[in-house]
């Protein structure tokens, strides 16, 4: 259907008299009374015939007397040897058709043309809208089908389709969600953070990437959710990774790696923690603590202690 057609080659080919022809019509009814009985008036033979052509195809026009009085025009083909003829009003019409016709055989659609004139045009508009995204009918026809399955009425595809671009208005990237962390961590380190955090950072957020391989604009609300629901951890534990995570989320948002307006975690509960009394560690168990700390949190530690003390 993208494809432009082939032009017509046309014929023309007059046949009688015209003006003996016009004198027939205005005088038909005396004609007529002045016939023996039993005799019929002599049909009025064609003044025209046009053949119009395409790929061995032919369709062709020929002119009709109405009831002595109105012209039309009858589009003459065959369909596997069967003589199929359809009326229209004018010339210009009669060519119309005669070229969605030859079309239409061509391109071996023969069926369209049983169509009903309501169904016809039904077809010839949404063909013509079509054209100009060179999407096929059925494909198009399938397409919004399936999108309204997934509306399932809470609106309509345009609406749907004004969404996603508010959504993704100014934002073209494909950033993986691995990639996107990487790019974090590049930056916290670069910008001061302290070794504690950017350790944190990577921990809980190398199990993100893992999890999920996909761009980091695909993530969803109920992605982030599951993620934190199937970790065998502590609410608060849970928390802390719902934490990182939003982090990498304001990153990405700032780098345009997601569109401005796109913040999952506002959909995703924070974790209930259960209320705990506190317990305070005896001196044993804060030496046995000290001797079994990493160099680099021993001074932290220390100082939360004197702190605490």
């Amino acid at each position: 259907m993208g494809l432009a057609s082939p032009p017509f080659r046309h014929s023309f080919v007059t046949t009688g008299d015209l003006r003996a022809e016009k004198i027939l019509f205005s005088n038909g009814m005396k004609a007529k009374a002045q016939m023996p009985p039993g005799q019929k008036a002599e049909k009025p033979k064609s003044r025209f015939r046009v053949e119009l052509t395409r790929h061995n195809h032919r369709v062709v026009i020929t002119d009709s007397i109405d009831k002595g009085r109105y012209v039309s025009y009858v589009v003459s083909y065959y369909i596997e040897g069967r003589r199929k003829q359809v009326r229209r009003a004018s010339l210009a019409e009669a060519k119309r058709e005669a070229g969605f016709i030859l079309t239409k055989i061509a391109q071996g659609e023969p069926d369209v043309l049983a169509l009903t004139s309501t169904d016809r045009l039904i077809y010839l508009r949404a063909c013509e809208t079509l054209s100009k995204t060179n999407v096929p009918l059925d494909v198009a026809v399938s397409q919004f089908v399936h999108a309204e399955t997934l509306l399932h009425g809470t609106g309509t595809v345009t609406d749907a389709a004004r969404f996603f671009v508010k959504q993704h208005a100014g934002f073209e990237s494909r950033v993986l969600v691995g990639q996107a962390v990487e790019e974090l961590l590049k930056t916290r380190r670069s910008d001061g953070s302290s070794p504690v955090h950017i350790d944190d950072l990577e921990c809980r957020l190398g199990m993100l990437a893992k999890a999920f391989s996909c761009p980091i604009c695909e993530v969803r609300d109920t992605d982030i959710h599951d993620f934190l629901m199937n970790l065998k951890l502590a609410p608060r534990t849970k928390n802390n990774y719902r934490m990182a995570i939003s982090n990498l989320f304001g990153f990405a948002r700032l780098k345009k790696y997601v569109p401005q307006n796109y913040d999952p975690l506002q959909f995703v509960p924070v974790f209930k923690e259960p209320h705990k009394p506190v317990d305070i560690l005896s001196v044993p168990d804060l030496r046995r603590l000290l001797d079994h700390v990493r160099p680099d949190f021993l001074s932290y530690l220390v100082n939360r202690a004197g702190m605490l003390s």
